[in-house]
């Protein structure tokens, strides 16, 4: 029999702690986790190109194969290469539940794609092809929503893990505030997929991905307690909950089968919860760093089969939001490297920007982006402030 499932369910006073101002770590500390995103989910999609749809799956440890003639070893997929889009936007400091924001996405999202992109999941490919070819006067965001709507009537399938799969650095956009993050994460997962499964379960993941980054427990050895999943529940409609509360607990109850067909929103998630609960039974036995628990969860990602970049990417970010970019094995970001040609810093700086520009908004961050100092060197200065006191947001 399994043990009791530990998955944060967002029950009774969990609900109402999503509204309540919490003790939050101190900058410097912030900054560490906010700048692994990206590099955790890099290493996780780098690691799992080489195996996807592999029979039967890897039974061993992954090594950063590439994937033939589209990707070279070391380098990330397509779903860190639309993170990167979004983070470009993000770190402006734009709100991305405004219809100026998702226009940029949008924008960034069609010249990414008419680029020369190599792959990418076939709905997403059709409904950035129809948004390509739409002539009319609509602005970005609009027309792309419009080809979201026509792909859903006409197939019924849009509950991929597409936005799953590349908004962990949504988590990030707006971090003191668990409502406006989710209300951006939902925004931006309509661009391309209508059915709310998709929006609801990058929801939920992304406020793992805050709430890992935030959380003031400090040091390594407290990874257990910070990275969960469930959270996030509270933020979904009353109506949809208990549903979701069910799936994850499913997925806690059996870890040790998790599900193969993992190309949609829900089994994808439920994976992620399933090699979460593997690695911290085991971590409970035999206790390990954190940096050992993120090798673990990106193995056992790609040994899973299926969708291997995916998972291994979501769980790679999930995973680096609450050890820190300090503790994500170093010889795997060594060989990092992909679209738009960045490497292992421009992906960390992506990531604490983020997290900075969405507590000082578009002026602040513009201000922040002209003046002398760095990024590093204003958080150098303050690292032990706390977001409440160090900036003040736009009104």
């Amino acid at each position: 029999m399994a043990e009791a499932c530990e998955i944060n369910l967002g029950r009774g006073d969990q609900e109402n702690d999503l509204i309540r101002r919490g003790d939050r770590a101190p900058l410097a500390i912030m900054a560490d986790r906010a700048s692994a995103v990206l590099v955790g989910q890099a290493c996780g999609n780098a690691l799992g190109v080489g195996y996807e749809f592999k029979t039967p799956p890897l039974a061993g440890i992954p090594r950063m194969l590439g994937a033939e003639d589209r990707l070279e070893s070391g380098e990330w997929s397509e779903n860190t290469q639309l993170a990167i889009c979004l983070a470009e936007v993000a770190v402006t400091g734009i709100d991305l539940t405004t219809e100026e924001g998702l226009d940029a996405i949008t924008s960034r999202y069609l010249a990414w794609y008419q680029g020369g992109t190599r792959k990418i999941d076939a709905p997403t490919r059709v409904v950035l092809e129809t948004t390509v070819n739409d002539i009319s006067n609509m602005n970005p965001a609009r027309k792309i929503r419009s080809a979201a709507a026509y792909f859903h009537i006409r197939t019924r399938r849009t509950s991929g893990s597409g936005p799953l799969s590349r908004c962990a650095i949504l988590g990030l956009t707006r971090i003191k505030d668990p409502q406006w993050t989710a209300e951006s994460v939902r925004a931006v997962t309509e661009l391309t997929n209508v059915d709310s499964l998709a929006s609801e379960a990058a929801i939920i993941y992304a406020e793992a991905i805050r709430r890992a980054v935030i959380d003031p427990l400090p040091g390594d050895e407290s990874w257990a307690s910070r990275i969960n999943l469930g959270s996030g529940i509270a933020l979904l409609a009353p109506s949809r909950r208990e549903q979701w509360r069910e799936w994850l607990q499913q997925a806690e109850e059996t870890y040790f089968q998790p599900p193969r067909d993992n190309t949609y929103a829900v089994p994808a998630l439920q994976a992620v919860a399933g090699i979460l609960r593997a690695v911290k039974i085991e971590h409970r036995e035999n206790p390990v760093s954190g940096q050992d628990a993120f090798r673990r969860a990106v193995s056992l990602a790609v040994q899973l089969g299926g969708a291997t970049d995916s998972i291994a990417g979501l769980v790679g970010a999930l995973f680096a939001a609450g050890i820190g970019l300090a503790q994500v094995p170093t010889d795997l970001q060594k060989w990092l490297h992909g679209w738009p040609g960045l490497k292992v810093d421009a992906l960390a700086e992506m990531g604490v920007g983020t997290a900075l520009a969405g507590v000082v908004g578009a002026r602040g961050m513009a201000q922040m982006i002209t003046s002398a100092a760095s990024l590093t060197d204003l958080i150098a200065a303050h690292p032990d402030a706390h977001l409440d006191s160090w900036v003040t947001p736009e009104p």
